[in-house]
């Protein structure tokens, strides 16, 4: 899992790096842009909570932090004034290509890990010059859940191997940028769906991040 970790970050700082060089041969009416757009890596952590239980058992669900890294894209529109600089305005999106994990730590005989490749996509309200809040849905698909069988003493257990926990979930939180690309991001993931029939539990989490952006287009 460390090695993909750093797969998706050595990807996303070398597809920042030529886009970044593919971005200077048409920027020559940069001035006449109203808009500014960036790409960079992003990484952070999760805490992660579970809600609910399955039928009949107690997980005793704690929350438990994991980690997620990708890639972001962000556009910012507008001016600040007429004649302000393109990408100074009041509103944004920012997408992201995300691999993460949640750890939901149990009275079973393991903790519950569930890994995700998530695509949050977030409007933007800049309140004052590089803090934005933001909302949106962030799009998770299920790649993996451990352990395979989940036991309880004296309840019994259940298959966890084929968990089904694709979600829609409600992304809100605010980010802050730097003039030199650094930016710090604060957000909470509500989760909307089930992870199984059996289990009407819902994954949430709380994510702080940072990342680098690179300006491709201003």
């Amino acid at each position: 899992m460390r090695k993909l970790f750093l797969f998706l970050i050595v990807t996303a700082i070398s597809a920042c790096s030529y886009a970044q060089s593919k971005a200077g041969i048409d920027l020559g009416n940069a001035g006449s842009r109203s808009y500014k757009i960036c790409m960079g890596p992003v990484v952070g952590v999760n805490y992660s909570t579970l809600s609910g239980n399955p039928d009949g058992i107690d997980m005793g669900a704690k929350g438990s932090t994991g980690f997620h890294g990708g890639i972001a894209a962000n556009i910012h529109f507008g001016r600040n004034n007429g004649t302000g600089k393109g990408g100074t305005g009041l509103f944004g999106i920012q997408m992201e290509a995300l691999y993460s994990q949640h750890i939901i730590k149990t009275d079973g005989s393991d903790n519950l890990e569930l890994s995700f490749i998530e695509v949050p996509v977030l409007a933007q309200f800049y309140v004052y010059k590089g803090l934005s809040l933001e909302v949106g849905p962030t799009f998770a698909l299920n790649t993996s859940s451990k352990p395979d069988n989940l036991s309880f003493s004296n309840i019994g257990g259940f298959a966890t191997k084929n968990l089904k926990a694709n979600d829609v979930r409600l992304t809100f939180g605010a980010q802050y940028s730097l003039n030199c690309g650094l930016n710090f991001a604060a957000r909470y993931n509500l989760g909307n769906s089930d992870i199984a029939g059996n289990m009407p539990c819902k994954v949430n989490a709380l994510e702080i991040s940072i990342g680098w952006m690179f300006t491709v287009a201003k």
